[in-house]
């Protein structure tokens, strides 16, 4: 998958991100990573050389400049879809990609099926 890099620098970025994505019920995809750790720097270096697809944006969270990630989508969901199970929301580790598919959160924590996920 290539898509264009954007950066989430706020909370309130990332929480007008998450609605904006669940009114459109478009699919979109958020990867939490750390700049400390080298998985995550591995990652997002192989992302910079991808060729960029305008029409799939693709998120990165750095978890140190808004840990409480997880939170947000669960506030933004709860708050769009009440009713839904957000259990399988958690911050397990980094790296993260949580695939939001219409309302619907996938959370991939395994960095094979990221990496397959992202074409890298």
């Amino acid at each position: 998958m290539n898509s264009r890099i954007n950066y989430v620098t706020s909370p309130s970025f990332l929480e007008k991100i998450l609605t904006t994505s669940i009114e459109k019920k478009a699919v979109s995809y958020f990867v939490m990573c750390s700049p400390w750790d080298k998985v995550s720097k591995h990652l997002v270096e192989g992302l910079s050389h991808q060729e960029a697809n305008p029409d799939q944006p693709l998120y990165l969270i750095d978890t140190f400049e808004i840990p409480q990630a997880i939170q947000i989508f669960k506030s933004v969901i709860n708050k769009i879809k009440p009713t839904m199970n957000l259990s399988t929301l958690k911050y397990n580790k980094v790296p993260q990609m949580i695939v939001m598919h219409k309302a619907f959160p996938r959370v991939v924590d395994y960095n094979g099926a990221i990496y397959a996920e992202l074409g890298l």
